[in-house]
């Protein structure tokens, strides 16, 4: 019975051996979990570091002639602590169609592996691997929703914001001061050439809710022509020439595809069909004359003229609300591009002498006029037309993105109030894409300018 108490205390030195050595276990498990978290974290931010510092790097480096149709592989890379990237790519995101054969991808997918160190629970030094990819897309004029090279009208004045709702979704960039006089919200980033904002008291200091103004933001330099377009057009054998002699008239007709006319400038317009086309995806048509537009749209495409491009009436995707709100899940879109003027048509459908027959126009598009947006017969003295006093012809709802190089009238002052009030909304899915072959933006020295979309692991 002398020897219970001993077997009792042996027992539990035995205990606390056992407990203890349990305890080490899990420390060390512990500590290669943290390890191999920490090794997981950081290949995922080397792999990102490769995809900055080589793939977007090596894509703003190119000018668009210059930018690969095809997967380029780029060198490995490595610090310091011997942490490293490597499989580093540059691929176009997608085949290239017919209608772009000559002309460089619109976007990129960029792909890199990092690499980094870990120690295991057995002191033993192992290797994780993480690959991320995203995808890297052209900037186009389409990506903001107000962008300009000179915020001055025809006759020198200073136009002022705001030009769209209280609040404004979407990039808003000039070349030129922009001019603020009431209370406006900017969801998007602001950026101007210049080094300040003109500010007009009382009520005109904007509010920046998610990036802070930047100014002294490099030059947007606007193309004297849609080179893009017409490269485009030519390769997908839509391309029409007026010849100096006649102008088109683009009718959309929703599921039937569209229509061409062509009539001669200076005679009253043809109702003949020049030729017609089912719908169409993912082409860019050209006419090297004057053109006309309207109709409901089905497919994807990028409308462009050398000459003035008149709004007839409604322009707008097939599956848009009345009002012309955009189905954000749309596979509908359309650009538009005059190497002139973009112009709202003076039609009854347009709200012509007051808005007696009709009202308002609804345009769901981008915009790019490489001169001016803005509206026929304004009531100035030189104008043939001379509407009544006032001649309010409603209102522009757009649904999508403005580019002008000079700014343009919507509304003017003349016979108490002339045109139109603006109700105008970015159409979000052009901040990751663009209407096929849209005119993009060069830097200064010609480079390519290029976004990231966003992150994701292979």
């Amino acid at each position: 019975m002398e020897r219970e108490p001993a077997s009792i205390f042996g027992t539990i030195a035995l205990a606390l051996v056992i407990g203890f050595g349990v305890a080490v276990v899990t420390t060390a498990e512990d500590s290669a979990k943290d390890n191999f978290d920490q090794a997981v974290a950081k290949a995922q931010y080397l792999a990102r570091q490769g995809i900055m510092e080589r793939g977007l790097s090596y894509l703003r480096s190119l000018k668009p002639n210059q930018l690969p149709n095809h997967r380029v592989d780029l060198p490995s890379g490595e610090n310091s602590d011997g942490e490293r990237y490597q499989g580093v790519y540059v691929a176009p995101d997608q085949e290239i169609p017919r209608s772009r054969a000559n002309m460089p991808p619109s976007s990129y997918i960029i792909g890199a592996t990092g690499v980094a160190d870990f120690v295991d629970a057995s002191g033993a030094t192992e290797e994780v691997r993480q690959t991320e990819s995203t995808r890297a897309f052209r900037v186009s004029f389409a990506s903001f929703m107000h962008v300009t090279d000179s915020e001055h009208s025809i006759f020198g004045e200073h136009m002022m914001f705001p030009v769209f709702e209280d609040t404004v979704f979407g990039n808003v960039h000039s070349n030129d001061f922009l001019r603020f006089f009431s209370y406006t919200i900017f969801a998007g980033h602001v950026s101007t050439s210049q080094p300040y904002f003109v500010v007009e008291p009382p009520g005109g200091n904007p509010v920046f809710v998610n990036y802070p103004p930047e100014f002294n933001a490099p030059l947007i330099v606007f193309p004297e022509q849609a080179e893009e377009a017409r490269r485009c057009a030519t390769s997908a054998g839509l391309s029409f020439d007026g010849e100096g002699r006649y102008y088109f008239r683009l009718v959309f007709r929703g599921s039937d595809g569209f229509w061409i006319l062509r009539s001669v400038i200076g005679a009253p317009p043809s109702d003949t069909v020049y030729v017609q086309f089912p719908v169409l995806f993912d082409v860019p048509v050209f006419f090297d004359a004057p053109l006309e537009l309207e109709g409901t749209v089905d497919g994807r495409y990028t409308i462009a003229a050398s000459g003035d491009i008149r709004l007839l009436e409604d322009v707008i995707y097939s599956d848009s609300q009345p009002n012309g709100e955009i189905d954000p899940h749309s596979l509908n879109m359309l650009g538009i591009i005059s190497e002139s003027n973009i112009l709202i048509a003076n039609t009854p459908e347009n709200g012509r002498w007051n808005s007696s027959q009709g009202l308002d126009i609804i345009i769901n598009a981008a915009l790019l006029a490489l001169n001016s947006f803005t509206f026929e017969d304004q009531n100035d003295t030189w104008d043939i037309y001379s509407g009544p006093s006032p001649d309010d012809r409603g209102v522009v709802r757009l649904w999508g993105s403005t580019a002008q190089r000079q700014r343009g009238y919507v509304h003017r002052s003349n016979h108490g109030s002339t045109g139109y009030g603006r109700d105008y909304h970015y159409d979000p899915r052009f901040s990751v894409g663009s209407p096929p072959c849209f005119e993009t933006v060069i830097a200064e020295m010609g480079y390519s300018q290029f976004n990231i979309e966003s992150w994701g692991a292979e």
